[in-house]
C-alpha cells in the first residue's frame, strides 16, 4: 500500500510539473506575440512617416 500511495505521489507531482511547464509554455508564448504585436504596431505608425517624406528610389 505504502508503494501505491508513493505512486499517486510521483504521477501528481508529474502532472504538476507538466502542467506548470504547459503555463510557462503559454505565457512565453503570450510574451512573444505581445511583443510581435508591439512590433508591428511600430512599423504601422513609420508607415505614414516614410510615405510622407521623399524615397530616394524615385
Amino acid at each position: 500500500m505504502k508503494l501505491r500511495s508513493y505512486e499517486l505521489v510521483q504521477k501528481g507531482f508529474h502532472l504538476t510539473c507538466t502542467s506548470m511547464f504547459h503555463v510557462d509554455l503559454l505565457l512565453l508564448f503570450q510574451m512573444f506575440a505581445d511583443n510581435n504585436l508591439e512590433v508591428h504596431r511600430e512599423s504601422l505608425d513609420a508607415i505614414p512617416e516614410q510615405l510622407s517624406t521623399p524615397s530616394r528610389i524615385f
